[in-house]
Formats: structure tokens, C-alpha cells, sequence
């Protein structure tokens, strides 16, 4: 995915991050800018929903099944970069087989309601989500140090993009915030 049209992006001497913020999940370009190499630690990494509800978060190349499971460190050699999509462990759900489909596993949206029902199934329930903040921490370590970036981003508007039927006779509205600018970055 091509980040460069996105304007959420954060620059200091060890790192550039360009995001993209989407219903289901985060994606990000990192790139090294040091002359060493880092770990991004998964397993200290997070996502505060905009509750302020903490949550877990998995990155792909992890198996939906293994989700909630400890994630192995990814290393980004000094001068590359790396992409990644990441979600909350905590909204991935299975449906098991039925007469009519096999089983499937879902990851359901980040933004929740107040009383923690996942929101995916109709646009006018993403305005909760408006004007409201979400925080992802990517903890970073390097020649024996640990730096926790926390980037905040404020939800503005969403578009919606296009509708598409899941089951029989359900439609889901698949949109996407446009987000704002990081509000603040802290490491």
C-alpha cells in the first residue's frame, strides 16, 4: 500500500512512520532512519480505543488463531523499512460452521461503542467514533534501550467507500475514518 498520500506521518532521528487509518485496522511504512538496527516489540505494543480501553494488539504476518498469542520482535535493519497492518487482538472473532457457510474468522472494527458491541455494521454508527481520540504504541528497542512511541491520532470524518453483502440478506458499509494528523507523539 502506497502511504504517501496519507498525511499522518511522524520524523525523528531514529525513525519515519507514514500511517493510513482504517476501520479494521492500522497500516504503516517504518522506516530506520539510525545507523543501527531495531526491534519494534510486539508483545509491549498496544491500541487504546477512544474509551481508553488498553488492548492487545496482533500485526500481520500472525496468524488470526495466534492473535492473542506472545509475537515475536521484527527487526528493522538500519536503512529499510518495513510495512505492517495492525489491529486489536480483542476483535477478532470466529464463527463456527453452519449449514450455510464454513467456519470463518472476522476481525470486527476498532471503533466501539460505549458498551463495547463492535461497530461494523452500519455507517451512521461510526459518528460515535467522531471527534474522539485512538492511540497505538509501538515500543521500539535499540543498543539496549526502549523507546514507547505513542501516536495519537482524532478521528475528523470518515467516507464510506462501498457496500458489500456478507451473508444473506446483511449488508456491511465498509468506510474508513480520515483522521486528522498525530496529535502528539511521546517517546
Amino acid at each position: 500500500m502506497d502511504t504517501t498520500s496519507y498525511a499522518l506521518h511522524y520524523k525523528d532521528s531514529i525513525l519515519e512512520i507514514k500511517w493510513a487509518i482504517f476501520p479494521k485496522s492500522a497500516y504503516f511504512t517504518l522506516s530506520n532512519l539510525s545507523k543501527s538496527n531495531f526491534q519494534i516489540l510486539w508483545d509491549q505494543a498496544a491500541f487504546v480505543n477512544e474509551y481508553g480501553q488498553s488492548k492487545k494488539i496482533f500485526h500481520n504476518g500472525v496468524q488470526l488463531i495466534d492473535a492473542s498469542r506472545p509475537h515475536a520482535p521484527s527487526t528493522v535493519v538500519s536503512g529499510t523499512s518495513i510495512n505492517k497492518w495492525i489491529s486489536s487482538s480483542e476483535n477478532i472473532i470466529y464463527l463456527p460452521p453452519n449449514s450455510q457457510t464454513d467456519g470463518q474468522w472476522l476481525v470486527e472494527n476498532i471503533y466501539i461503542d460505549p458498551q463495547g458491541k463492535v461497530q461494523s455494521e452500519v455507517a451512521d454508527k461510526t459518528k460515535s467514533g467522531l471527534g474522539k481520540q485512538i492511540i497505538f504504541t509501538i515500543p521500539i528497542s535499540q543498543n539496549g534501550k526502549t523507546y514507547a512511541y505513542n501516536f495519537h491520532f482524532h478521528a475528523d470524518s470518515y467516507v464510506v467507500k462501498r457496500e458489500q453483502e456478507y451473508a444473506p440478506g446483511r449488508t456491511k458499509v465498509l468506510f474508513f475514518f480520515l483522521l486528522t494528523g498525530i496529535l502528539l507523539v511521546v517517546r
